[in-house]
């Protein structure tokens, strides 16, 4: 993110319900389908996260398994 001056409150924006979402990802769902944009798959299976682990397997309602991140 840039700013063209400088932002006090730009360390509260990430990690709140205003937090930045991929557009890449889900952006045409959220312009075209609102109303589906929580049950795309970004929110389950195919999320994208940065912390320590990693999502291996999935299963819904029942399970899950994490390894390390090696990043």
């Amino acid at each position: 993110m840039h700013w063209a001056q400088p932002y006090i409150e730009a360390d509260g924006l990430f990690g709140t319900a205003a937090s930045p979402l991929p557009d890449h990802i889900i952006g045409q769902t959220y312009r075209e389908d609102k109303t589906g944009l929580l049950q795309h798959s970004y929110w389950s299976t195919d999320f994208v996260g940065t912390g320590p682990f990693k999502l291996r397997t999935w299963q819904t309602q029942s399970f899950l398994v994490l390894t390390p991140n090696d990043r």
